[in-house]
């Protein structure tokens, strides 16, 4: 990797030798489980190369929620490779950045929009979900983590890597980061005041303003967590309050931590710190926007009709729209952690229980119960959960099975149902009931069947009917015998 290493520091003059010690201090070595891509390259330019590296689980064959981080300045992203643990631990994938540290704000502002859109165009070689990413930073890095989040599309830093596809950025986490650069040249009491001055000298055409996040303030932005230290010398407490005020008058969803007698990064949650306020703030925003499973909280996974993989609200002629989206909300306002994706044309549903049973057993080892687990399929959705729970022999993942039996008698001889099993069918509908499986089983520790009478045929599950959700719901709540 080529790096100039000038003298000119980095964005916020950040004391170098308090990361580098923090970094020789902490030694921790990722999870067996996370494979390491690194250096791969997302941007080049003469004499340098954008790279990043890639911390994903093995074995994934699914999305998988994603977190890019985004180092502080004055050290390269080799330098706090652990700033990376605490998100493998909570089990996300993470890519870390590397951008022009050394050099004026806009072209690593270009860097950090350009790493984003080489995330999103790979997505799928690396499973990662970048519908739902999470921007992240310390220092620099929560000024750039601002800034890559809060730009609108296609904006003037967008021109080196132009793309009409929207960045899936659905969470920023700002770890003491400048959020007003004309505010911070003024202050006498910042340290990194100099530097600043320094840096906005070098490329007149930008300014202050337009690198500023402030200047990007509006409702409709991602949520944003910023945590900052009240004693911080070199990027002072006020530009975490300017931002949070300025936030919270537009309406946009803003929390802010203030850290008692916090210097510039002390506070930051390493391995081993101790600083268990600051990771518990991070989890505790990531759970409230569901974008992290809360231990306790109830995982269900929906697994939809064949008809979904024509469209994300595909109309059939004969029951109308399957109304996915609307399902999903229902499920989420129930308070669940609902994860669901839409299945390509044509998927082959065998290959994708497997893919599904690999999510499964991620949850358990990122630490979910499998007693809060529900799966609930509908039609084709409901043969891939009967698959899974094939493939997964757990005893204590739920399941609900919605206009999934009657099959052909091939399809039978694939499945062996495990676990917690709801059946829910509709008396007028082909697919009937799930008794024979239920015979034939031999890992049931729990099975029930509803019938309904809605005459809606298979037409019952494209919209979220009470008929079917809340029998659904008590199945993922229930306490079954032998728990």
């Amino acid at each position: 990797m080529i790096v100039r290493r000038i003298a000119a520091l980095t964005f916020a003059v950040v004391a170098v030798g308090a990361y580098v010690g923090r970094a020789a201090a902490h030694s921790e070595q990722p999870p067996s489980s996370i494979r390491i891509t690194r250096d791969i390259v997302y941007r080049s330019l003469p004499g340098w190369r954008g790279t990043l590296d890639i911390y994903r689980r093995r074995n994934a064959r699914s999305a998988q929620p994603t977190v890019v981080y985004i180092h502080g300045g004055g050290i390269p992203k080799e330098g706090d490779a652990d700033a990376v643990l605490p998100y493998l631990k909570w089990g996300f994938q993470v890519v870390r950045v590397e951008y022009h540290w050394d050099q004026a704000g806009p072209i690593a502002i270009e860097d950090c929009r350009c790493a984003l859109r080489w995330i999103s165009a790979h997505r799928e070689a690396y499973q990662i979900d970048a519908r739902n990413l999470i921007v992240t930073g310390n220092s620099a890095g929560g000024h750039l983590a601002l800034m890559v989040g809060m730009l609108p599309p296609n904006s003037e830093f967008d021109r080196a890597c132009p793309s009409d596809e929207p960045l899936g950025v659905a969470a920023i986490i700002n770890l003491f980061g400048m959020t007003d650069l004309g505010a911070f040249e003024q202050d006498a009491t910042a340290g990194g005041r100099p530097w600043v001055r320094r840096w906005l000298a070098r490329d007149a055409t930008i300014g202050a303003v337009r690198t500023s996040p402030i200047h990007y303030v509006r409702a409709q932005l991602p949520p944003i967590l910023t945590i900052h230290g009240d004693a911080d010398r070199l990027v002072p407490f006020t530009q975490a309050v300017t931002l949070d005020e300025a936030l919270r008058r537009a309406g946009a969803d803003h929390t802010l931590v203030r850290i008692p007698g916090g210097s510039h990064g002390a506070y930051w949650p390493w391995p081993g710190a101790g600083n268990d306020r600051e990771a518990a703030a991070i989890t505790e925003f990531l759970i409230k926007h569901r974008l992290m499973s809360d231990r306790d909280q109830r995982v269900l996974i929906y697994l939809h009709g064949r008809i979904v993989e024509e469209g994300i609200r595909p109309k059939s002629d004969r029951y109308g729209y399957y109304e996915y989206q609307s399902i999903l909300d229902t499920f989420k306002k129930a308070g669940f952690h609902v994860i669901s994706e839409r299945r390509h044309r044509g998927t082959d549903i065998e290959q994708y229980a497997h893919k599904v049973a690999d999510e499964v057993e991620g949850l358990r080892q990122s630490g979910v119960a499998p007693a809060r687990i529900t799966l609930v399929g509908a039609s084709q959705g409901a043969w891939i959960a009967m698959l899974v729970s094939t493939l997964v022999k757990s005893p204590d993942v739920n399941y609900v099975i919605m206009a999934g039996c009657g099959a052909d008698p091939a399809f039978g001889k694939l499945v062996n149902l495990h676990g917690n099993v709801l059946s829910i069918y509709e008396s007028s509908d082909a697919a009937g009931t799930c008794e024979s499986y239920f015979h034939d089983a031999t890992g049931l520790r729990d099975h029930e069947e509803v019938a309904l009478h809605t005459g809606l045929a298979h037409g019952f599950i494209y919209r979220p009917l009470r008929e079917w959700v809340e029998p659904a719901t008590r199945w993922a709540e229930s306490a079954h015998p032998g728990r």
